[in-house]
């Protein structure tokens, strides 16, 4: 029997017009116990079976001298190879049967923990903070809750396809006879099921609405532009997989995620994330650094694949500000949403709240790759505060890498907090990054003050990772062309995501996402 799902998260999913009923009950009464009891009958029946075969083989000679007539020789012999035909696929079954019980295990309990998840974070959702034109509208906090609830619907959905997948294969195995011919057994006990068609699915399914958004007048800009990207990106027969997509998130800014190379099969995953102004209608830049990270990485690791999933799908800070939220709202609306996007510039607002979805969004897409693939997850400037709050909360990277960090966010001191630990942790500053240099810090301050009366810390991004007592693995490199202000000043133009994936700064990159971290030229913390 399934588990009852959270009666708050499901009202507010319904309310959305997102089931998450039916995927629930079908993941949640999941019963892997029984699989493996029957698993166990098969185990015993198989050689019963076999031995019965060779019993009835025994006879065969003295019954050829007894008979002259062929048919009771054949009669046997057929009945010998038919028990043990039928042991060898009940056998095979029965392998089959134990080798899907880790996995049915396994998307029982993801299935449980994005409901958790998501619970938590919808239940988070409410009107405290800011107030007034700076503060988050009732629209806002209902964009909130539908990232949430889509986010969970996506996850669930690919966990539901390999579910299917799973069944099909069984179901194969299963309605045999003696006569058919077994297909050797496709998965290792714990491996992901047909992950490859898991990836497809939620592509196409994703594909499909952005296709029902270029006929819908209120959508049709936002898709176009997406569309055009993801042409764009598979130029030349490059892999590109759209795995999440909402062109009515966050009041029209959108959320969109893909993959550029084929996710199913890399060696190495990367999550990529860009930080404050990035849109997802814009995003020709993202997958010119993904595929340069691509080439780099089959230069430093040859005979492997990378993927690297840029990542948009959050409310990223002046989006395409001003004028890129939805066309429909008034006047006084897109007043209150950029007057909103201003004042979660500077501090770690959105990363925090975001950060159990962010997690629950990477699990999602890195569970499509295969269980050997080193997975990285690497955030630029804003990018980097959501990366590590998504790191705490539970994101499988087994590398972090922080480009440009403002800060990872308020309740983290240490990279011991994340899986990488601090000897998978990395940080590339420039020492002419205005951003890396604390200018920004004093700023957000300055916001703090105007905001609250007082200069308060609170309202900043949090810990310095490039410090020595946050214990990263600090990345001694330099911009290809420094472009320091007057009297060698730090400035903002060495701080842009593009020089934090070209030259240098990229072959540090790749050595830290192929594995070979050793090799990585490291310098003290701050």
């Amino acid at each position: 029997m399934s588990e009852p799902p959270d009666a708050h998260l499901v009202q507010v999913a319904a309310r959305l017009g997102i089931d998450l009923t039916t995927p629930w009950q079908r993941l949640s009464g999941l019963r892997p116990d029984e699989v493996s009891n029957v698993a166990r009958c098969l185990g015993k029946l198989g050689p019963t079976l076999r031995a019965a075969g060779g019993n009835l083989a025994a006879p065969v000679g003295a019954l050829r001298q007894a008979w002259s007539a062929p048919e009771p020789v054949s009669y046997l012999s057929a009945l010998s190879a038919a028990a043990s035909s039928a042991g060898e696929q009940v056998t095979a079954a029965a392998e089959q049967l134990t080798a899907s019980v880790a996995t049915v295990q396994q998307l029982k309990q993801s299935a449980a923990q994005a409901m958790r998840s998501a619970a938590v974070a919808v239940s988070s959702v409410s009107p405290a903070g800011p107030s007034g034109v700076l503060g988050y509208d009732q629209q806002a906090l209902r964009d909130r809750e539908r990232l949430i609830c889509t986010g969970l619907a996506e996850r669930l959905a690919g966990l539901v396809a390999e579910l299917d997948a799973l069944l099909s294969r069984l179901n194969t195995v299963l309605a045999g006879d003696p006569g058919t011919a077994l297909p050797p057994p496709s998965a290792a006990v714990g491996a992901r099921a047909d992950p490859v068609s898991a990836v497809e699915r939620r592509s196409a399914a994703n594909t499909a609405k952005l296709n029902a958004d270029l006929a819908d007048p209120a959508t049709q800009p936002f898709a176009t532009l997406v569309k055009k990207n993801l042409a764009d990106a598979a130029a030349g027969n490059t892999p590109v997989q759209l795995l999440g997509y909402d062109a009515r998130a966050f009041d029209g800014q959108g959320r969109v995620a893909y993959s550029v190379g084929d996710l199913a099969t890399a060696d190495q995953v990367v999550m990529l994330t860009p930080g404050v102004s990035s849109s997802p209608a814009n995003t020709a830049a993202f997958t010119a650094m993904a595929k340069r990270l691509i080439a780099e990485n089959a230069v430093t690791a040859p005979g492997t694949s990378t993927a690297v999933i840029v990542n948009t799908g959050y409310d990223i800070p002046l989006s395409g500000f001003p004028g890129a939220r939805d066309p429909g709202r008034s006047g006084v609306g897109r007043l209150l949403d950029d007057a909103s996007d201003i004042a979660a510039a500077p501090n770690d607002d959105i990363a925090r709240a975001y950060g159990p979805q962010a997690a629950a969004d990477a699990n999602g897409y890195l569970m499509l790759a295969k269980n050997s693939a080193l997975t990285s997850g690497v955030g630029h400037s804003y990018g980097s505060t959501l990366t590590s709050q998504s790191a705490k909360q539970g994101a499988k990277y087994d590398t972090v890498v922080f480009l440009g960090s403002p800060g990872v966010g308020r309740g983290i001191d240490s990279a011991s907090a994340y899986r990488s630990g601090t000897d998978r942790t990395f940080v590339i500053d420039f020492d002419g990054d205005i951003v890396t240099r604390g200018v920004t810090d004093l700023a957000s301050d300055f916001w703090g003050a105007l905001k609250d009366g007082a200069k308060e810390p609170e309202h900043s991004w949090g810990a310095d990772p490039a410090g020595a007592a946050f214990g990263a693995q600090r990345v001694n490199t330099a911009p290809t062309k420094d472009e320091r202000g007057p009297l060698g000043t730090a400035s903002v133009k060495n701080h842009s995501m593009d020089k934090y994936t070209s030259g240098d700064a990229l072959a540090q990159l790749s050595l830290i996402t192929t594995g070979r971290s050793s090799r990585v030229r490291r310098r003290p913390g701050k």
